[in-house]
This record gives C-alpha cells, structure tokens and sequence, in this order.
C-alpha cells in the first residue's frame, strides 16, 4: 500500500475531482440548454461520480481507520459526526430558508416555498433540502455513519472480494425494494435525506471494498480496462435510446477513478486543494453563487456549451471568494464542521482535516 501522506493526498484529489463533478451537475441546471448528445456527454463525465465518489471515499477512510487501530467509542463517533456534519446542516438549512423567505416576501422570486406556507411544510421543506439541494448529503452521510459498529467488523474480518460481493448485493437489494422505498420516502422537487442514504450505502461498501484491495494491484492496467468497460457500457445504453444510463454501470467508472488517483495521477496542488475544501465549497455553490453566476454569464454567450461553461467556473471562483471573506470570521470552523484551531494557528484547515467528513 502507499505510505499514509501519499494516500492522503490521492483523497483530496479524489475528492477534489468529486466537488468539481458536484457544482458541474448543479452548473448544468443554470445554464442554457445543451443538444441532447453534448447533455449526455456531459453526464456520462461528471454525473456518474460526483456524490457517490464522496461516500466512496468515507467508506475507504472508515475502513482504515478500523484497521488502524483508532477506534473512538461509539458515542464520540457519533458526537463528532453531528458536530462535522449535523450542525453545518442545520446552519446553512435555516441561512438558506431565511434567504428563500426574503427573496420571496420582497418578490424576487415568482415560486413560494416558505412565504405563506405552514410550519409544517416548512419544516418538510428544509428536511427534503427543496430549497438548498446540496444539504441532503450531510444528513445522508450521518445516517449510514450511525452504523460504524457494524463497518468496523466489516472492515476487518471481511476480505476484498467478500465486501465487493456485498456492494453489488446490497446494490442489487436496492434495485428490488427502490419502489417502495420511493413511494413511502420521496419528497416532491426535494432530496430526501433517508432515502440517499439507502441509495448511496452501496457506494459506501463499494469504499470499504476499496480499502482491502491487495497492495500487488496492478492498478494503471485495472483502471484502464474499467475504463474502457464503462464507455463500452455508455456507447451501448447510449446507442439504445436511453435517456439515463443505468446506475450499475456507475462502477467501472467510480473504481478506475479511485485507481487512478491511489496512483498520484491525479495529484496536483489545486486539486488536492479543492479536495480538503469540499465541505465549504459544497455548503457555498449553490443555490445563491451559482444564480449569480446564471446572471454573470447570461449577457456574455448564447451558445449552451459556453454558458455551461462559464456558470461551472464562474460559480467555483465565487464560492472561493466568498470563503474566503468567511475564513476571516472567528466562527467560520462552526459553519464548515472544522475543529476550532487556536488563535496562534493560520486561518485555514490542515492538510486532511476534511477526510473525516469526506466533503
């Protein structure tokens, strides 16, 4: 295996190229309408990693802290999870609704969500994220966090092929119960946290698989050909008329990308960057920055490729400087779900300090 640094280090990257796959999702729904080829070019590049790439990752990281030997209580788990994860939520949730009331009772916004609405569906509002889409992930990610008992066995009595089979398994489970699971979960024009949860856990077993992969892998020749099977898989689904490829070709792809980065192929200062910066970039982008980027960029193009373009960068660079106004701030730790560093210490996280909420 790589020394504990370098492996740190291909995780941010990986991560970093996650966030960029994120924002570019959400870029997409503010920009100007792609042909429907370029749309699916587009989603076959960024769609199918993004978020799952980020419970991917959370599941690699607790295996290894399981067979590391670091292992908090339950209770002190659970504790720094709803600080690192939970309370962001809850902040950027009641930020983001006092906003959408503003922006609703002064009309700049012709849709009413809060404004006149009862407190119940309000509340049902702010658990779905309809307002804010981003935020279902963090609760998503403490729910399957509150069975660490259970991913600490897995992580060391079970051997790469055994939790590999489970993923596919618990995939192919969720395929079967996905209508009930719907009809009973899902929350019109939201994301409902509960129902992510059972979605995503495949992709976070896919990650504990991933940290018992044998150290002799030969990982450039695995990533190629997995590769090469994910886009044999898009050209076919694609040629057939589909409009959305299948989920379970996701894992080619999600696999040769962990691959390729555990070799430093993605390793580069900015990306690595992003990647221990995910949880504000992720709080930040969207809904605000990214419909001040639609509005920066609408003037500037006609052509949809361009202004999808420029509403991806645009918003990244604005969320960057907005964090960096709230890095300044004395609280800014509480927001992101960062542990408070002392006064002496630089204003910025430490290399790493986001692998333990994986955004």
């Amino acid at each position: 295996m790589l020394p504990a640094t370098e492996r740190l280090d291909y995780l941010d990257a990986l991560r970093g190229f996650a966030i960029l796959c994120v924002v570019a999702i959400h870029a997409k729904g503010y920009a100007l309408p792609m042909a429907p080829g370029t749309a699916a070019i587009v989603d076959l590049i960024v769609h199918q990693a993004a978020v799952p790439l980020f419970f991917l990752v959370d599941g690699w990281l607790g295996a290894a802290s399981a067979r590391s030997g670091k292992r908090p209580s339950y209770g002190t788990t659970v504790r720094n999870s709803a600080r690192r994860l939970l309370l962001p939520w809850l902040l950027f949730t009641v930020g983001y609704g006092l906003a959408r009331y503003l922006f609703e009772r002064f009309g700049v916004l012709d849709s009413q969500i809060i404004y006149g609405a009862a407190p119940g569906e309000v509340l049902l509002a702010a658990w779905g994220s309809v307002y804010s889409p981003q935020l279902y992930f963090l609760v998503s990610l403490f729910l399957i966090r509150l069975l660490t008992p259970l991913h600490r066995w897995l992580a060391i009595n079970v051997n790469f092929a055994q939790l590999l089979a489970l993923s596919v398994a618990y995939a192919l489970f969720y395929r079967a119960i996905s209508p009930w699971t719907l009809a009973l979960l899902d929350i019109e024009n939201g994301q409902e946290p509960l129902l992510h949860a059972l979605y995503n856990y495949q992709y976070f077993l896919l990650g504990l698989a991933l940290q018992r992969l044998p150290a002799n892998t030969a990982r450039w020749r695995w990533a190629i050909g997995l590769l090469a099977l994910y886009l044999a898989a898009c050209v076919y689904f694609w040629s057939d008329g589909l409009e959305a490829y299948p989920n379970y070709i996701k894992y080619p792809y999600l696999v040769a990308s962990f691959l390729f980065a555990s070799t430093g192929a993605f390793n580069h200062r900015a990306l690595n960057w992003l990647g221990r910066n995910t949880m504000p970039l992720f709080l930040l982008h969207l809904p605000i920055v990214l419909k001040v980027a639609e509005i920066a960029a609408a003037p500037l193009t006609r052509t949809p490729l361009v202004s999808f373009l420029l509403a991806w960068g645009l918003s990244i660079a604005l969320s960057l400087l907005v964090l960096w106004v709230l890095r300044r701030l004395p609280w800014h730790e509480y927001l992101f779900g960062e542990t408070p560093r002392p006064k002496s210490a630089p204003n910025r996280p430490a290399p790493g300090q986001a692998s333990d909420a994986s955004t």
